[in-house]
Order: C-alpha cells, then structure tokens, then sequence
C-alpha cells in the first residue's frame, strides 16, 4: 500500500503523510499537565495541549538538549525559512524531529518505541486512540488509510495515521510554515 502524502513540508520529507491539508483550532485547549486524570477531560470536546503533546517522553517545546538523550542523529538538514531563524530536520532511529528556534517543534514516529505522552503508540488500535483523547478530532481516510487529528488553539496538532483499526505513525507539533 503506499502511504498518501499531503500539504507537504519542505524539511520533513518522510511521514508527512500524517499532516493534515487543513488546520483550523478547536475548542479551548487544556492546560494542566497530562495525568490519567485529565484523559477523562480529554474525552470531551476539550482541545489537547502543548503540554501534552510528545513523544518516546520529549515534550513539545523543550529545548533541543533534551534529543541529547537520543544521541547522536543518522542525518541533519537545516532549511530557510520566513519564520524562524533557524529550522533543522533530525533524523534518529525510528524518529523525525523538526527543531524550531532551538526548541522541539516536531516529533514524527512509525515505531511503537516512541509513545505519545498519554501511552498510545504504533499497534494500538484505533478505538484506544479514540478512548485516550476523546472524539474531538477530524477523520480522513483514503482506501485502506485513515488519518485521526486532533488540533488545539496553540497552532498545535497530534495526528494519528491508521492502517485498517492500526496506528501505523504519529505526528505531533507545531504546524510549520
């Protein structure tokens, strides 16, 4: 099956499939940090976070020393752009991150060894997906692939691409420009 590309970004060539063509906010957003707790406000119509956007425990956000943990990257590309100063792809075993301005701005996965913050990772199944962060997302599916987004007021998006009932990738951050 080949995996549908859309509204691409010039620095992340790979996953990108995962980005939606349209991003609009949603209902307010939740500040508190991520507990189990909060997942039950997340099941409404309460938008996600900055704060709870991540992967493999890297916070979107954090400063860029934080990837020093995942030492040292398989390739590094840096690309103008009209918004920040500095913008580099980071290419990892299993993960993509964007660094924007010296801060994680983007984490992409197609491996089940980067969890989302909130536990669902590559393999689960699109209903725990659905009842860790609620029904509050925007659904596109082409043939056998679907696409779950969940958008939040801070120009951020989590994003789960699903093969059949499966999460075959995630992409959470900031949409670039």
């Amino acid at each position: 099956m080949s995996i549908p590309r859309i509204a691409p970004v010039f620095i992340v060539p790979v996953l990108i499939w995962l980005i939606p063509s349209s991003a609009q906010a949603s209902p307010p957003e939740l500040n508190a940090p991520f507990t189990p707790q909060s997942a039950l406000i997340l099941k409404s119509t309460q938008s996600i976070a900055d704060a709870h956007l991540g992967l493999g425990g890297i916070q979107i956000g954090a400063p860029e020393q934080i990837l020093e943990s995942l030492g040292t990257p398989l390739s590094e590309q840096s690309s103008p752009s009209p918004n920040y100063d500095s913008l580099r792809s980071l290419t990892y075993p299993n993960l993509e991150v964007v660094v924007a301005d010296g801060v994680v701005a983007v984490l992409i996965t197609e491996s089940a060894e980067f969890p989302t913050l909130a536990g669902v990772r590559v393999g689960d199944s699109r209903q725990q997906v659905i009842d860790t962060y609620g029904i509050n997302f925007e659904e596109s599916t082409e043939g056998d692939f679907t696409r779950l987004v969940y958008y939040n007021d801070q120009g951020s998006i989590l994003t789960f691409g699903l093969s059949g009932d499966r999460v075959i990738g995630i992409y959470c951050g900031w949409l670039l420009d």
